[in-house]
């Protein structure tokens, strides 16, 4: 499921909630609730309590809750506007995958696109990016799994001859979120 994503280009506001990183297929917008943080037991006995001992306890619990963070990414040095520029901030488990449940997808156009990624709980993740100038949804690879679109990662690891791993692009995303800027690199024609 996706997260809202805002993002910005040349032609405007050209954003779409889509995709993960890896194969980045479409999906909805899903909001956590409440009760996903507590359990619908806990916020059953919570709603019940209609004294002022039950808003402490919620006062309590919603302090215990982590508060989901922003992340706003600059990609550079994209070199056209085939296609769409596909970002995806991605736990241990899902980078290089096939989904990575915060992601954004705006419009490519030339130099640099901009998209802020919402509801980021803290923690470690790697941004993964890719300009998919065929608007396939995933990356294109060649013979030896090079890819033949161009590609880039938080912090601007090696590439040599295959993807960084997570600890080489993974970054600490806390309560107030950020920004990072990605520079994308070309390997194919």
């Amino acid at each position: 499921m996706g997260q809202p994503v805002r993002g910005d280009d040349a032609a405007g506001p050209a954003v779409e909630r889509a995709g993960a990183c890896g194969t980045w297929a479409n999906g909805n917008v899903a909001r956590p609730r409440l009760s996903d943080a507590v359990g619908n037991s806990t916020l059953r006995v919570i709603v019940s309590l209609k004294s002022g001992l039950g808003a402490l306890v919620i006062a309590g619990l919603l302090a215990g809750v982590a508060q989901a963070a922003s992340l706003q990414v600059v990609v550079g040095n994209i070199r056209d506007a085939r296609g769409h520029v596909r970002i995806g901030v991605c736990t241990r488990q899902e980078f290089l995958g096939d989904l990575c449940v915060h992601h954004a997808v705006v419009a490519a156009h030339p130099g640099t696109v901009t998209a802020t990624i919402d509801d980021i709980p803290p923690g470690a993740y790697a941004v993964a990016v890719y300009q998919d100038v065929d608007d396939s949804g995933h990356l294109k690879r060649g013979f030896f799994g090079m890819p033949q679109e161009d590609v880039g990662f938080s912090r601007d690891p090696s590439l040599g001859l295959g993807p960084p791993g997570f600890d080489a692009s993974a970054l600490r995303i806390g309560d107030v979120g950020g920004r990072i800027v990605v520079t994308m690199h070309h390997f194919g024609s």
